[in-house]
């Protein structure tokens, strides 16, 4: 009797003390969908769903509660490419898949892409989700004896467009073995350029304050285009196809003179005392398409003591050199162009100044109540390199102050506007900022108005019929043809119609692309030969104006 009353009384403290059941929170959802083939349109097996908690979710580390936003969850596809995934707590979800062989075809330029609301106990049924078969590209390089040469990085490169220009934006890359060879693999269908560069070690000084003597012409491996070419507007395009392997891209090195800039940078901070100031850097842009190719981003150090500065292996060109100390919120920075001809630069000057804090406010025109914090303003310098921060978040008050800021002009740009609105006017120091460019350390007013214009309309083929899918884009006109946040773009719908809104008051040209490469129509350069095939509009305060563009046909190279 005793050790049954026992046994009772000890599992019943025991139960006592285990935490109460977690409450119960809204039914789990589930999610079903099918991976295929983009070309073949047959189902993916063993493809890897990833499921991305972005809203929805509840605080993490409660027993039964809701994960937290950035929670993962994972399911694969069965042989038929079709797939399920239970238990899916409700929220919003993005949504990916992948599989070994094959790549993901995602338009950046659409943040709702991608996007699943699971709601609670219901079935979610994702759109088909689309693979593009890789490509791969494999090739050997050599030098100028046809010996193989092992350690070059070997990169694809596409043309992009950032902040208005054609760029070569490195996207897969990869390194040669003891024969030479190389292969880059997982490669989206479109047009590419292959590069190859061979490191020629540590630029810069050897020792501070002792640059290297120069004992007349210097040669030196420097990155080349496929087939062989310096010049990268002389590269031969890789087209790669759906699941194409491209054999034989065979890329020999040669030397080539190169040349040395050297200089002086002042108003360093040098004392060893002083902390957060521990190094100070010069790097090298080229002024030219190739600027954010690793390889050709040229760093080198700085003597604290003396200032001096020297970088090797320089070919001929026009280049910004861009001087930074780094030390938190109060860095220094400092910037020049220089051209390198036939022979060294020896006599570069650039003075560090402080950077410095931009403050202001937003306001808003009338009597509507405005919700400001999800507008950011982008501070952009108006010189020729692309070093700006982050954007500048907008108080409830309105007020914002951006940190660290160079001391040169900026252009302010404002992104996410409210529905309906525009930038009116941008204030510096109480005056009108001609072209909303502000020197650095002034205080910023930015005034939003209501009565924002809009474009409209449907677009039809020779026949008359609506066009589903083309993309429809707006270019400014005039003085604001350099203003890259008014180049906007969408896409028609089933019935052909599109519609840009948010665009403030002035002249511009409708274009429509049966295919256009990723940021092409922020480039005037590239618009030029198309004006004939656009369609001109004026757009007046609070208009919505009524535009039937023609589709133009895909430039060449656009695949």
């Amino acid at each position: 009797m005793y050790p049954a009353f026992f046994a009772l009384w000890a599992a019943g403290s025991m139960f006592a003390q285990q935490p109460p059941p977690p409450q119960a929170g809204p039914p789990a959802g589930t999610v079903e969908g099918r991976v295929v083939n983009e070309i073949t349109g047959e189902g993916v097996r063993k493809a890897r769903i990833n499921l991305f908690l972005t809203g929805g979710g509840g605080p993490g580390g409660r027993r039964g509660g809701p994960p937290p936003p950035g929670a993962q969850i994972e399911g694969m596809t069965s042989a038929d490419g079709s797939f399920r995934i239970d238990n899916v707590p409700p929220g919003s979800y993005r949504f990916w898949a992948e599989r070994a062989s094959f790549v993901y075809r995602r338009d950046p330029r659409r943040n709702d892409q991608a996007l699943l609301e699971v709601g609670p106990g219901a079935v979610a049924r994702v759109p088909d989700i689309k693979l593009s078969p890789a490509a791969v590209i494999t090739g050997r390089v050599t030098d100028e004896d046809g010996d193989p040469v092992q350690g070059v990085t070997v990169q694809v490169n596409r043309y992009q467009y950032a902040g208005g220009k054609k760029q070569l934006i490195p996207q897969q890359s990869g390194s040669t073995n003891d024969l030479g060879e190389f292969r880059i693999h997982s490669i989206l269908p479109g047009r590419y350029f292959l590069s190859a560069s061979k490191s020629q070690g540590p630029p810069g000084p050897r020792g501070p304050s002792r640059p290297m003597p120069s004992n007349g012409p210097e040669q030196s491996y420097v990155t080349v285009f496929f087939p062989g070419t310096l010049d990268p507007g002389a590269a031969a395009p890789l087209d790669l196809a759906p699941g194409q392997e491209y054999r034989g891209a065979d890329v020999r090195l040669s030397k080539t003179q190169v040349f040395r800039v050297r200089g002086v940078v002042s108003n360093l901070v040098s004392d060893p005392k002083e902390r957060g100031w521990p190094s100070a850097v010069v790097y090298l842009y080229p002024d030219s398409a190739i600027r954010n190719m690793i390889a050709e981003r040229r760093p080198s150090p700085i003597d604290t003591r003396t200032g001096a500065f020297e970088i090797r292996n320089v070919r001929p060109g026009s280049y910004y050199l861009v001087a930074q100390q780094a030390g938190g919120d109060h860095s220094l920075s400092g910037d020049a162009r220089i051209e390198v001809g036939a022979g060294d630069v020896a006599d570069v000057r650039v003075a560090l100044s402080p950077n410095v804090p931009v403050k202001g406010r937003v306001a808003v025109e009338g009597t509507a109540q405005v919700d400001l914090r999800s507008l950011a303003l982008q501070l952009v310098p108006t010189s020729g390199f692309s070093s700006y921060g982050p954007p500048v978040r907008i108080s409830e008050d309105g007020s914002f102050q951006a940190r660290n800021v160079p001391r040169v002009p900026h252009r302010v740009i404002a992104t996410n506007l409210p529905e309906g609105f525009w930038v009116k006017a941008v204030q510096m120091d109480g005056r009108d900022a001609p072209d909303n460019v502000i020197a650095a350390a002034s205080l910023v007013d930015v005034k939003l108005a209501p009565g924002a214009a809009s474009v409209a309309g449907i677009v039809r083929d020779a026949k008359g019929d609506p066009v589903e899918g083309i993309k429809v884009t707006v270019a400014p006109e005039g003085t604001r043809s350099g203003w890259w946040e008014l180049y906007r773009e969408t896409t028609s719908s089933k019935d052909g119609s599109y519609r840009l809104a948010n665009l403030p008051p002035g002249s511009y040209r409708v274009y429509a692309w049966e295919k256009l490469e990723l940021g092409a129509h922020q480039d005037a350069k590239f618009l030029e030969p198309f004006e004939s095939q656009s369609s001109p509009v004026a757009l007046k305060e609070g208009e919505t104006a009524t535009v039937h563009p023609k589709p133009i046909a895909p430039p060449a190279g656009v695949l």
